[in-house]
């Protein structure tokens, strides 16, 4: 794990943020986005949910938020490693992603309790300054205001509380970079996997990519401090992490 919080980045990159996926897909692949997310990322989905688990320093009785769950992927990693008195929330505005992770939530053997909630990232239905660790995986590009989500998980944080986003970048390796286009190639020839309507948006969502430092920019212009991020799996993941002033 890289941290790149203070190297220069090619300008030619920074080309902003991607187009949001439609809510609609993943409607219509809630049942299936785990074993399609697996496929994008190598198989190396878990291997991150698991290493931004580890990153996150909880004390005993700590209240974590998992905005935009999804399946719960991040929040089921956390419970994992969280202390057994810690409580996660995790919360998104899509009823069919949020069935799919209850169903996971069901069987699984998390030592943490994790609670599931409908609400927009954009309008999060809670008090001020009561949540240690706010996160979020793979969704700050679909949300339809980036910076009102980051106001109000400034706003849930208490102070000193941590923000750590998940987001996936375009590898650096040019090899890397060769093999993801051949694998969307071979996905575009199956429709029937992403449901042909959908899955132009979702290609031009990750190939769209967006800069690391616009997501510093937008982290920073929130009020955070004390900010890094690292470079996961060769440049295909970046780790943000912040926290909120005490």
């Amino acid at each position: 794990m890289k941290n790149l919080a203070t190297q220069k980045e090619n300008s030619s990159t920074q080309i902003g943020f991607r187009p949001p996926t439609p809510q609609s897909m993943y409607s219509e692949v809630a049942q299936h986005y785990d074993f399609l997310h697996s496929i994008m990322t190598f198989g190396l989905a878990r291997q991150w949910h698991n290493q931004a688990a580890r990153q996150i320093k909880l004390q005993p009785g700590a209240s974590i938020l998992d905005v935009a769950t999804g399946t719960a992927s991040l929040a089921l990693a956390i419970a994992k490693v969280a202390p057994q008195d810690s409580v996660i929330i995790g919360g998104d505005i899509n009823e069919q992603m949020l069935a799919v992770a209850q169903k996971r939530l069901q069987n699984s053997h998390s030592q943490a309790s994790i609670k599931l909630k409908k609400f927009p990232a954009e309008a999060l239905p809670f008090d001020n300054c009561i949540f240690d660790v706010v996160t979020m995986a793979f969704a700050i590009d679909d949300l339809k205001n980036r910076q009102v989500c980051l106001q109000e998980i400034f706003r849930v944080l208490k102070p000193d509380g941590q923000i750590l986003i998940l987001d996936l970048s375009l590898p650096d390796a040019a090899w890397m970079l060769s093999l993801y286009r051949i694998l969307l190639w071979v996905l575009s020839r199956k429709p029937h996997f992403f449901f042909q309507r959908n899955y132009n948006d979702f290609q031009e969502e990750i190939l769209a990519y967006q800069g690391r430092l616009a997501k510093e920019e937008l982290i920073r212009n929130t009020g955070f401090n004390q900010y890094q991020r690292y470079s996961l799996s060769s440049g295909l993941v970046t780790m943000h992490l912040a926290r909120k002033s005490k």
